[in-house]
């Protein structure tokens, strides 16, 4: 599926194809998310490309790993979900992923939405006292908060990321383009339809690729 301008200026394009053999791309856009989500036995894999930002889910075993391979990241976001995972009957459930964040963010106020109002602020803050009579005003929206809690999204028979998750952290980043190197089912070029964003999907599964394509249809689109 090629490039697509449904809406202003918005591209759609979908690739059948393994996404090293399309990472040179990314140096041609100067204000671009980079996703990485690989599937679990292919870290070994990843190659870590320059751009403006970038964000890594990773599990709290690879979490170390992602590390050596991408880098110590500039923040994090802790996805919690109740629908944990059961790894081993001498360990807990794991009910938390992590979004590593690397390079460029934008105004974190991208959260439900709030009602707008004026208050005072103490006279000190960290590292600073006597800072005298200070007013603050609430933004439209909520700060983004550390922890985000969403439901997996198992609608289509596997592990997908929740939409409204990858909505949170594309509009707090602020991307013109996205590329999902590792596209699966797709839930991060659903957030880019959904915010007007141009986005690449690259997935090599031909079935999955298949799938994934299929939910991109005009007359399929939610």
């Amino acid at each position: 599926m090629g490039p697509t301008n449904n809406r202003g200026t918005r591209m759609i394009e979908l690739i059948n194809d393994d996404c090293r053999n399309h990472v040179s791309r990314i140096a041609e856009h100067d204000n671009c998310l980079v996703i990485y989500d690989p599937p679990y036995d292919e870290w070994d894999q990843v190659i870590n490309v320059e751009a403006t930002s970038k964000i890594a889910f990773t599990s709290p075993q690879r979490r170390h790993e992602t590390e050596n391979i991408l880098g110590k990241p500039r923040n994090e976001i802790v996805w919690f979900f109740k629908d944990g995972r059961w790894v081993s009957k001498n360990l807990p459930r794991i009910t938390h992923n992590y979004i590593f964040i690397y390079g460029k963010t934008s105004d974190a106020a991208v959260g439900p939405d709030q009602e707008i109002k004026t208050m005072k602020k103490g006279y000190t803050s960290i590292g600073k006292d006597n800072l005298g009579p200070r007013i603050f005003t609430t933004k439209p929206r909520k700060h983004l908060n550390s922890v985000l809690e969403y439901p997996r999204n198992m609608k289509s028979g596997s592990w997908g990321k929740p939409i409204g998750l990858l909505k949170n952290i594309i509009e707090w980043i602020d991307p013109d383009i996205v590329f999902d190197l590792y596209m699966g089912t797709g839930s991060a070029g659903k957030a880019c339809l959904n915010l007007n964003k141009s986005y690449v999907g690259i997935e090599k599964n031909s079935d999955v690729f298949e799938k994934t394509k299929a939910h991109f249809r005009p007359e399929n689109r939610q």
